[in-house]
């Protein structure tokens, strides 16, 4: 019976050892996790910095790039109606200039008219002699 509790002790003792090695390879197996698990979590904190610094200098390209698309809409609005008002001015002369050419024309069929009658009666009474 003394026997048989050592070779039981005896028995518990290997199984506690082997549960032991067990435990202790288990637990370096997860501390080389976590090691590789923190450089993992470095590497991606440095990849999320780097991410925000590229974000911000997007975004500040972004809004360089919005100022300056304002900047020039401003500025084109500014040359349409500068060219509108030329435009306007132009066709405003042109206008003008048309009116003119019909007032001169028709002066001249007008003064041609009256020629023309004057060399008419000048005909006939000459005719009528």
């Amino acid at each position: 019976m003394h026997e048989d509790i050592n070779d039981r002790v005896s028995k518990f003792k290997e199984e506690f050892a082997g549960m032991q090695r067990q435990n202790e390879k288990t637990m370096l197996e997860h501390k080389m996790r976590l090691g590789s698990n923190s450089e993992t979590i470095v590497k991606h904190r440095e990849m999320i910095d780097e991410n925000k610094h590229m974000l911000s200098a997007s975004q500040d390209l972004i809004s360089k790039i919005s100022s300056k698309l304002t900047e020039t809409k401003s500025e084109f609005l500014n040359k349409i109606d500068f060219t509108h008002q030329e435009l306007n001015q132009q066709a405003e002369l042109n206008h003008k200039w048309a009116v003119e050419q019909v007032e001169i024309i028709g002066k001249s069929l007008s003064s041609d008219k009256s020629e023309m009658r004057n060399e008419i009666d000048i005909k006939t009474a000459d005719f009528r002699k």
